[in-house]
């Protein structure tokens, strides 16, 4: 049986966008689409949720109208929901290892969430093992024939020094089934030396160095490219901040894959500081895949 894609509703402006976006991905994949809404006591409707009287019969209304839009909107598409009681954090988490892909909404600049309080997304982001996406409200979310992205091209993050191929292997199958371009970008920084005083640096060195981080880039994605021809890839290396030199390079982006190594300390949000300030400003969703 085919793992469900999932999305955390609540009723917010976030959780409602990562429904639709959800949606589309669920058409894309040929998967069905899993609405959950986790139940804790006391209970609290979400700031910005429209709508009142006991929140289990709004919970209930907002899951039923969420599918029954949904539904119209794609046909075809196979939706459930769930309301399950308990901790948000530990049940989405749960709910994320059992999918394929888990959604979740999110306010993007300031503390990331948008499911019920605070910091949910983070704690499921922390601790899933399969791909995160935030959604944002405001997000360019647009859909083009269904598409999620509206045909903008997927960008994905890359450290040359640490292959991942699981987080190459979602950023490549999302682009093939957007059937837009994929972005590959390595953040290169140049030795510190040459901030403080350019005359103490050789420029051609720097430009050897430069070519080698480019070489090393081509080998990273080299096999993803000779193992899928119809794959329009373009690979960019941009000097500067890491953080600020993807979100730059990701400013048209329908989608920006980021990679998140797990931890097995039981402690504290583990979101690097890359995967995190793109989380808090990208304009566009943001995957999250978690890698050894």
């Amino acid at each position: 049986m085919p793992r469900p894609l999932t999305v955390g509703v609540d009723g917010s402006p976030e959780s409602l966008a990562a429904a639709q976006w959800a949606a589309g991905e669920a058409v894309l994949r040929d998967l069905p689409l899993r609405l959950v809404n986790v139940w804790q006591w006391p209970p609290q409707i979400p700031v910005g949720a429209v709508g009142g009287g006991p929140s289990g019969i709004w919970v209930q209304e907002t899951l039923l109208n969420t599918r029954a839009d949904l539904e119209k909107r794609h046909r075809g598409l196979r939706v459930t929901t769930e309301q399950v009681s308990g901790v948000p954090v530990r049940v989405l988490s749960e709910a994320a290892d059992e999918s394929e892909v888990m959604v979740l909404g999110s306010t993007g600049m300031g503390a990331v969430s948008g499911f019920l309080l605070g910091s949910v997304s983070a704690g499921v982001l922390a601790r899933a093992h399969r791909p995160v996406v935030l959604v944002r409200a405001t997000a360019r979310a647009a859909e083009e024939d269904g598409v999620p992205g509206g045909g903008a091209p997927v960008v994905v993050g890359l450290d040359v020094s640490h292959r991942c191929d699981p987080l190459i292997g979602f950023a490549v199958d999302e682009s093939l089934r957007r059937e837009v371009p994929l972005r590959a970008v390595h953040v290169w920084q140049p030795p510190p030396m040459l901030a403080y005083d350019p005359t103490t640096v050789d420029p051609r060195a720097v430009a050897q160095m430069e070519e080698r981080v480019r070489e090393d880039l081509h080998e990273v994605v080299r096999p993803w490219a000779e193992g899928h021809p119809e794959l329009r890839l373009d690979e960019s290396v941009v000097r500067g901040d890491r953080a600020r030199g993807l979100l730059g390079a990701a400013a048209d982006a329908g989608l920006v894959v980021v990679g998140r190594r797990i931890h097995r300390v039981p402690l504290g949000v583990r979101v690097g500081p890359v995967a995190h300030a793109v989380l808090h400003h990208s304009e566009c969703p943001v995957a999250v895949v978690a890698h050894d």
